[in-house]
């Protein structure tokens, strides 16, 4: 049974989904999640999250035996929107490359480009078109190989998101730990995507910075507290707690539903988001936690609103451009991500954009788990090549990087087919042998038959010349020409030949010449209207051509075949019926 893993190294935790199954047909089995080692002082890297991942790895040894597809970062990428006038599929992938060189600052040359094709009609075809630096996807391969993993999908992970909108204009928002991702989808099929700073970790530290709280505190705490709706603090509770020192957007601004506020902000795509400039560090491990100081949870809401209002007013800019670029309205958000899991932030979202905000529940299996948001992007990773849905991934295994799994498969089998042809050929020659040794033993057994039905036929041969089968043939045929003299002496003697005798020369002269055709005939029936003769030659081919040589010979023009059939030992049987004239009459 094969078996699949989505592995979405994020910056939190490191999250596994594991599918197995055969013949395109897999199931989800389980998820694995390892925490990534973080601290107050230095935010989770590259390295830290790796080795999360060789931890999870090398105690669960999923990757034994598997395939696996692997988030490539949404803001280490470019997606654009590109538009052909071409209907025609071939002609739109010629002139991609062209287009799209001429809308972005970098060369080409030096990115990996992966293209979808969204819609293609005459004036108005469009293509997403992802690119990364090679560098980049070559860093990461390297990486990941080294931790034994050979992804066969590397996909930009906000594209992914967009598997899970099903129906109308919808969007997918992952509040995630250091960063969020939002992606545009309509009827299911993803329009655009983006990555903005900004996740969990600023919501702690926010936390941490206003209560005088350490980070594992200030972790247990934003996990227990709600966030707080949009009207404003009251006095008391300013007064209480000093907000962040933050700038404060216009109250107006930010509670204006998502429909009622013109696409004012421009959208470039190629104005990256990095979140090592600005995101702080990644909180520790659940199990360093310390217990929750006494903190009124009312100021805690507060706090957690203030933070997390810049993030959510940034995705409702983000989706005001999509909005604008695809010229539609957003009928509905879908949220997900560990972040999506606080108490009170979709009811916040939803009365920032004005639209309904569902959360996101991928499986079952992850709602018995406690966390069906957090797990959506590790299970699009396993579903984007289980069930032959590779088609519509955005995916960066191209050109040098193509995935070669499937060609060491090829040769394995190729190597085991070998194997397997050689130990099947070492029992066939054994085989062979018994054979032989069967054969051998049948033919002695018919010498035996045949030098008795020889003693049978002529008692006055001496047993001592039948030693083998071809003395007997050569008595037989010594005798048989012995008897033909006889009759023709007898002929001579006679006035008239008798007909039957005439008739059976006549056959026997009819006949093809034994280098065309060996005849054996067993049986022959001569009446005054037929002659029937049954006997057996070595092929379908020679019968033929006994029946064409009859077919010569005037009086037996008529002279026709019939149940032909092959024996076990590879002769065929037949029977020629030759009319003569005549419908009655006597044997001869």
């Amino acid at each position: 049974m094969a078996r699949i893993l989505g592995i979405d190294i994020g910056s939190h935790t490191v999250k596994v989904a594991v599918l197995e199954g055969s013949f395109n047909r897999f199931e989800l089995q389980d998820y694995h999640l390892r925490v990534v080692a973080q601290d107050l002082d230095s935010p989770p890297d590259e390295a830290a999250r790796l080795e999360a991942l060789s931890q999870l790895l090398e105690d669960t040894q999923l990757h034994r035996g598997a395939l696996s597809a692997v988030g490539f970062p949404a803001e280490g990428a470019s997606v654009r929107l590109i538009k052909l006038p071409f209907a025609e599929k071939a002609k739109v992938e010629q002139a991609l490359p062209f287009e799209v060189e001429q809308q972005v600052p970098f060369d080409l040359d030096d990115m990996v480009l992966a293209p979808r094709v969204l819609q293609l009609q005459p004036g108005d075809s469009r293509v997403l078109a992802a690119m990364a630096p090679r560098e980049g996807v070559a860093a990461q391969l390297a990486t990941l190989n080294a931790l034994g993993v050979d992804p066969k999908v590397l996909a930009i992970d906000a594209d992914l998101l967009g598997r899970y909108a099903d129906r109308g204009v919808q969007a997918v928002v992952d509040l995630g730990h250091r960063r969020t991702l939002v992606t545009l989808s309509r009827d299911g099929k993803t329009l655009g995507s983006r990555a903005i700073s900004g996740g969990g970790w600023s919501l702690t530290r926010a936390l941490a910075d206003a209560h005088g709280l350490s980070w594992g505190e200030a972790e247990g705490h934003k996990h227990v507290s709600q966030v707080h709706p949009l009207p404003e603090r009251p006095p008391e509770a300013a007064a209480a707690v000093p907000a962040p020192a933050r700038p404060d957007p216009d109250a107006e601004t930010r509670i204006r539903p998502l429909r009622a506020v013109p696409a004012e902000a421009e959208w470039e795509d190629d104005d990256p988001t990095h979140p090592e400039a600005s995101i702080p560090p990644s909180p520790p491990p659940p199990e360093t936690l310390r217990p929750p100081r006494p903190v009124d949870p009312v100021s805690m809401g507060w706090t957690l609103r203030d933070a997390v209002l810049p993030l959510l007013a940034e995705v409702r800019t983000s989706l005001l451009a999509f909005e604008d670029q695809h010229a539609c309205e957003i009928d509905e958000v879908l949220l997900c991500g560990g972040s999506a899991e606080l108490g009170g932030v979709r009811e916040l979202l939803s009365e920032i954009l004005g639209v309904p905000v569902r959360s996101l529940s991928v499986s079952e299996l992850a709602v018995e788990r406690g966390q069906p948001e957090r797990l959506a992007l590790c299970h699009a990773l396993g579903r984007s090549i289980a069930g032959n849905k590779k088609a519509g991934v955005l995916d960066l295994r191209r050109d040098e990087f193509a995935f070669k799994g499937d060609l060491a498969t090829l040769g394995n089998i190729a190597k085991w087919g070998l194997l397997a042809g050689l130990v099947l050929m070492m029992a066939g020659v054994g085989l062979f042998g018994v054979r032989m040794v069967q054969l051998n033993q049948r033919v002695g057994e018919l010498d035996q038959e045949i030098a008795a039905a020889v003693m049978e036929t002529f008692p006055d041969v001496s047993p001592d010349r039948l030693d083998d089968s071809s003395m007997a043939l050569a008595i037989m045929q010594e005798r048989t020409l012995e008897t033909t003299s006889r009759v023709d002496t007898l002929g001579a003697l006679v006035s008239e030949e008798p007909p039957t005798m005439d008739t059976l020369r006549a056959v026997s002269e009819a006949m093809p010449p034994p280098a065309e055709a060996r005849v054996d005939i067993r049986e022959m029936l001569i009446t005054t209207s037929t002659i029937t003769m049954k006997g057996q030659t070595d092929g379908y081919e020679e019968v033929a051509k006994i029946e064409k040589s009859l077919q010569q010979e005037p009086a037996f023009k008529n002279a026709t075949r019939g149940d032909e059939s092959k024996t076990k030992a590879g002769a065929v049987k037949f029977t020629v019926t030759i009319p003569l004239g005549a419908d009655d009459g006597e044997e001869g």
